[in-house]
């Protein structure tokens, strides 16, 4: 699969999954979590919250969700 007008295959793209604690996540300022939204988007990273499993599913490039992954420890 290629991207239009791109010559980068898009093979790059994978899911990570991180553990999240929801009591803390649901008492976090909702500012905070704009602001984590608003960084994956710019990175091209699809943030999922699965509250049953305590999961934060990340969508995108390695690079790109790696780096989503190690920033969502700030909140």
């Amino acid at each position: 699969m290629e991207y239009e007008n791109s010559s980068k295959f898009s093979g790059d793209y994978k899911e990570t999954v991180c553990p999240i604690q929801c009591d803390v996540l649901l008492q976090e300022n909702q500012s905070v979590l704009n602001e984590y939204f608003k960084f994956c988007t710019i990175r091209l990273v699809l943030p999922i919250l699965n509250f049953e499993k305590k999961e934060l599913h990340l969508f995108g490039s390695t690079t790109s969700s790696t780096e989503a992954g190690k920033i969502r420890t700030m909140f």
